[in-house]
């Protein structure tokens, strides 16, 4: 194997992997949100994950409380992938709205 080869190789890859990083932004399967005002005394999460339980339903798994504290736990069922994924979508825009920030993890 010849050294262009090799870049052209390392390249494609590179190129590859930057594609798939576009993909999970796309449909992210778990989100994590923040809202931190120190003036109001306002410190809060919120996340969502996407999961599948062991009757093959999808879930949404929302969890939600102030940072630090060992919050609150709701889980909704739905009939498929593309709902579950509507609904993360719908409550992330409307957290964000409000003044919820991502934070990675």
């Amino acid at each position: 194997m010849s050294k262009t080869d090799r870049r052209q190789g390392s390249r494609l890859k590179a190129k590859c992997d930057a594609t798939v990083d576009t993909q999970l932004e796309l449909f992210p399967q778990r989100v994590r949100l923040e809202s931190c005002d120190t003036t109001r005394n306002r410190l809060r999460f919120y996340s969502m994950a996407l999961e599948r339980d062991l009757f093959g339903s999808w879930c949404l798994i929302r969890h939600w409380g102030r940072i630090g504290s060992k919050g609150r736990l709701r889980t909704d069922v739905h009939a498929s992938p593309a709902n579950v994924l509507d609904a993360l979508s719908v409550l992330a825009r409307q957290k964000r709205q409000r003044g919820y920030s991502d934070k990675p993890g």
